[in-house]
């Protein structure tokens, strides 16, 4: 096995770019899930139909985790031409079914129940951003340390998504470190925890600052769609104060999709991230508000 530099790869979304990494990370995933709902308008439907494209979108682009590796896999992936062409399979407002009308494949099994994956992002009075997700597999990883190093190493690899290690095969998994940029500018940096549900925490974070002009905070405390593990169906999130209604639900299912109602706290990925308005200089911090995890600031920030 020879170990590999991850590629970055990049998209973009509304005028916003969006940077992220490829294999062993889920950048390609996000982006892509955010490039086949750019194919629909928000403003043309309900907040709850809006997140079901959103659920579907990122079930469609997890498919993709099983081909990537290579320079040309990702290309595709990324491509605003393939995004159409997989954005014509959604069920939509006006579509009685998705594509064929056949269901979208489940995704594998979680494992994330035992916390082991971190995520931080941070910056430094000079403009300098970094978002970093660390996991190391169940129970502190492999609990080995080389000497003068400090960090522990993974103790899984195709563990990640529940699938057989092959031979040579790069890792795959869903952790997703993710820049936003608008006009070359850092406006998102973040990330999250919480196993396949890691990217549709990201993608639901993202569309909500740039589609429902909310702040992280905000952002962070509203309601997600995720794919569902086992199943064909979709699940939506009903934490006490935070989830989706019933009659909201129903506007899910009113397209035509299987929806289960999940409550349960950090479900649905916890993000931590920070946004930055170049314009005033102003910096907000947020943590996933049903999860441990905090936020601070220079003097004078958020």
């Amino acid at each position: 096995y020879r170990a590999e530099d991850s590629r970055i790869v990049r998209g973009s979304y509304r005028g916003y770019e969006l940077v992220g990494t490829d294999v062993p990370a889920a950048g390609v995933l996000s982006i892509q899930a955010l490039q086949v709902m750019e194919n629909f308008d928000p403003e043309s439907m309900s907040e709850a139909e809006w997140f079901a494209i959103a659920g579907q979108a990122l079930r469609m682009a997890q498919r993709e985790l099983g081909v990537l590796g290579s320079d040309s896999a990702a290309v595709r992936a990324t491509s605003k031409e393939y995004a159409a062409t997989l954005a014509a399979e959604l069920a939509a407002p006006g579509r009685a079914a998705a594509g064929n009308g056949s269901p979208l494949p489940p995704l594998g099994p979680r494992d994330d129940h035992q916390g082991h994956t971190t995520h931080l992002s941070t910056a430094d009075p000079d403009g300098m951003f970094v978002s970093l997700t660390q996991t190391l597999g169940p129970n502190m990883g492999s609990k080995v340390v080389t000497p003068g190093l400090g960090f522990l190493y993974a103790s899984t690899l195709g563990g990640y998504l529940g699938t057989m290690t092959e031979p040579g095969r790069r890792a795959r998994s869903n952790i997703n470190p993710f820049l936003v940029l608008k006009d070359g500018e850092v406006f998102l940096v973040l990330g999250a925890a919480g196993g396949g549900m890691i990217p549709p925490a990201v993608v639901h974070a993202i569309s909500r600052v740039i589609d429902f002009g909310m702040d992280l905070p905000q952002a962070l405390a509203a309601p997600r769609v995720a794919g569902g593990f086992g199943s064909s169906a979709l699940n939506a999130e009903t934490s006490p104060g935070i989830g989706w209604t019933s009659a909201e639900l129903d506007e899910m299912r009113g397209l035509g999709l299987e929806i289960n109602a999940v409550e349960r706290d950090g479900a649905f990925g916890r993000v931590h991230g920070i946004q930055y308005d170049p314009a005033t200089g102003t910096w907000i911090g947020a943590a996933d508000p049903d999860w441990e995890g905090t936020a601070r600031g220079p003097v004078g920030g958020r």
